[in-house]
């Protein structure tokens, strides 16, 4: 699933901007893109159920590490290279592919206009009880 987002990540990046590397902003985009989306499953776990906040050093400590894991695999090991020579999609439909990767980039980027709204709301329940 990862490699078709990757895919996509990268034919936008490269038809967008025009860059010397593109395999290294696709990694820096789709490692920020999963580190909003378990941040914010982190922050929405914790606040709902523990009453705690996760200090923001702890999340972008997450984005670091999910954008070196994701230059690692994709960049050191070459297998961003191997991802754009097989042009991975969903179920070898690209309308699919592609739409799914919009969902999953409007979701993920989405979280941070949402999320602070939706945790001040959590939070506010929580000191209520």
């Amino acid at each position: 699933m990862l490699h078709v987002f990757y895919y996509h990540y990268f034919l936008y990046f490269n038809k967008a901007i025009k860059d010397a590397d593109p395999h290294l902003r696709t990694c820096l985009a789709l490692g920020a893109s999963e580190s909003f989306l378990l941040s914010g499953i982190i922050q929405i776990v914790s606040v709902k159920y523990f009453c705690y906040y996760v200090d923001y050093r702890i999340l972008f400590g997450i984005a670091v590490v999910l954008c070196a894991i994701n230059c690692w695999y994709y960049m050191m090991k070459r297998k961003g290279e191997e991802v754009i020579e097989k042009k991975p999609l969903f179920f070898e439909s690209k309308r699919l592919s592609v739409t799914l990767t919009i969902i999953f980039f409007i979701i993920t980027i989405s979280y941070l206009f949402w999320g602070a709204i939706y945790l001040e709301y959590l939070l506010e329940n929580c000191r209520g009880e």
